[in-house]
C-alpha cells in the first residue's frame, strides 16, 4: 500500500469530519502540502507504534567486548527493544535470568550487560528495529507504506487517533474511541496470526543469516 492509498481511505473514513481534510481539497497547493505531510507524520507515528508492538523487523548488531568493560550500550536510533543474542559460535544466550550465571542482562532497552566479557570476542545482537521514516515528496504513489494488509486497519484507527490529538475538549471523547478502536483491531490482528511477542526470525534461521548453519 502506497502513502496515497492511505491518504484516500482515510480522507473518507477516519479523518473524513476533520479540517485537514478539507485542506487536501484546497486550491492552494501550499496548503495541500501541508495536509499531506501532517497526514504523513501521523502514518509514522502509527508505523512506529506498530512495530514496537508488533515483530515487524529485526535486524542485527556486531558488539566487540572489552574484558575490562561488562556493559555496552547500542546506540542505534531505530532499536526498539533486544530479542536475542549470540556468541561465535551460534549459541544463543540466556537473557536475563537470575538463575544462569551466565545470563546476559538487558537492564534498558538498548544496554547489554555481561558477567565474563572476553576481550575481543563478539557478540551478535538481534534486535527489533522501527521503520525507516517515510519522507514527503511530489509523487505520493512512490512511497510504501511498509506493512502487512493485516496491520492497515490498525494503521487507518491510529492515523485517526492522532487527527483527534490536540483537538478541543469536547473532541477528548473520540480521542479515546479512536485509541480503544487501536488496541481493539491490534487484538484483531494478534488473532489472525501476527504475533507481537515472539521473534519472527526463528533461532536456526538466525543462525543461518550470521552464516553458523
Amino acid at each position: 500500500m502506497t502513502v496515497a492509498d492511505v491518504i484516500e481511505y482515510v480522507r473518507y473514513g477516519e479523518l473524513a469530519n476533520f479540517g485537514i481534510i478539507k485542506n487536501l481539497s484546497s486550491e492552494y497547493p501550499a496548503e495541500v502540502i501541508d495536509a499531506e505531510k501532517a497526514i504523513i507524520s501521523y502514518i509514522n507515528l502509527g508505523l512506529i507504534e506498530l512495530y514496537k508492538r508488533f515483530n515487524l523487523r529485526t535486524e542485527e548488531t556486531v558488539v566487540i567486548m572489552s574484558e575490562n568493560l561488562a556493559i555496552y550500550t547500542l546506540n542505534i536510533p531505530t532499536l526498539n527493544s533486544i530479542v536475542g543474542v549470540y556468541d561465535e559460535e551460534g549459541s544463543e544466550y540466556v537473557l536475563n535470568s537470575e538463575n544462569d550465571a551466565l545470563s546476559i542482562l538487558t537492564p534498558s532497552y538498548n544496554v547489554i550487560q555481561v558477567p565474563n566479557p572476553s576481550e575481543g570476542g563478539a557478540l551478535y545482537v538481534m534486535y527489533n528495529a522501527s521503520p525507516d521514516k517515510i519522507e514527503w515528496n511530489d509523487d505520493l504513489t512512490t512511497l510504501t507504506v511498509p506493512i502487512p494488509p493485516v496491520l492497515y486497519e490498525p494503521l487507518f484507527k491510529y492515523i485517526g487517533y492522532r487527527g483527534c490529538t490536540g483537538m478541543t475538549k469536547d473532541t477528548q471523547t473520540d480521542v479515546q474511541l479512536y485509541y480503544n478502536s487501536f488496541l481493539k483491531s491490534c487484538d484483531i490482528a494478534i488473532q489472525l496470526g501476527v504475533v507481537p511477542t515472539e521473534d519472527p526470525l526463528v533461532s536456526g534461521t538466525k543462525l543461518e543469516l550470521k552464516g553458523f548453519v
